[in-house]
């Protein structure tokens, strides 16, 4: 019988567990990727940065590393802002590696060339944050341009290459839900140990409730109802204005 997939811390162990049953290493996007037995474990950090915080110290008690990606440019964050920035520092010390996740929609069409100068002020901003350089971007909403496939963007490693999403298995949990199949049900997993680029989004994840991918919902609710706490509790300054 068919069984839901859950999203949950419990449930993210197990999946980590899952692929170190098999023999799976975990490696970077910088390093030599084989055609068996590697996992490269990418987040990308749409929402929340203390959910990755979170989830970057629950896999250094497992002993793996991963690549976060973060926005420069998001409406939800700051990664200047020295809790943020701190946080990011702290994954990057934990042995994790810190990637750019850069906006595309924000360009107009045809237009990487001319904005050359934006991917290298991004990779800047978050170099500073963690005092080491930037070797991986990963892009955010696709916009009328599209992803560029090239292995390399702006000297940076492409995570939407060919070699990660063609030559290997390519799995991602996207809107709370997985697209392009369940990992631990996949046979060229179960049975041919084939090596997968793991896309994973800590925001569904980081909870100690199991959430199904149709009630996911819930958990960005929370996320940004917290996001917004906080942000509200900064505006108490200003409350003579009311």
């Amino acid at each position: 019988m068919y069984k839901k997939p859950y999203f949950s811390i419990k449930e993210y162990k197990k999946l980590i567990h899952f692929f170190k049953k098999l023999e799976y290493k975990f490696v970077f996007f910088s390093e030599s990727i084989k055609k068996n037995k590697n996992i490269i474990l990418r987040h990308d950090v749409d929402i929340d940065i203390s959910k990755a915080y979170e989830m970057a110290v629950i896999e250094k008690s497992l002993k793996i590393k991963s690549t976060y990606f973060f926005l420069t440019t998001s409406k939800l964050y700051n990664c200047l802002e020295k809790s943020n920035r701190d946080m990011i520092k702290k994954i990057s010390d934990l042995g994790h590696q810190i990637g750019l996740h850069f906006d595309l929609s924000n360009l107009k069409k045809n237009s990487f060339k001319k904005n050359e100068k934006k991917f290298d002020l991004e990779k800047r901003i978050l170099e500073n944050c963690i005092g080491r350089e930037i070797k991986t971007i990963s892009f955010h909403k696709p916009g009328i341009n599209g992803i560029p496939k090239g292995i390399y963007y702006n000297e940076m490693i492409n995570v939407y290459s060919s070699i990660f999403i063609k030559k290997i298995l390519y799995y991602s949990d996207s809107k709370g839900d997985w697209r392009f199949g369940i990992p631990t049900k996949d046979k060229n997993i179960l049975d041919n140990k084939k090596s997968i680029q793991l896309l994973i989004h800590p925001v569904w994840w980081i909870s100690k409730k199991k959430y199904t991918s149709l009630n996911n919902s819930l958990l960005l609710k929370s996320s940004l109802k917290n996001n917004y706490s906080d942000k509200f509790n900064y505006l108490q300054s200003y409350k003579k204005f009311n």
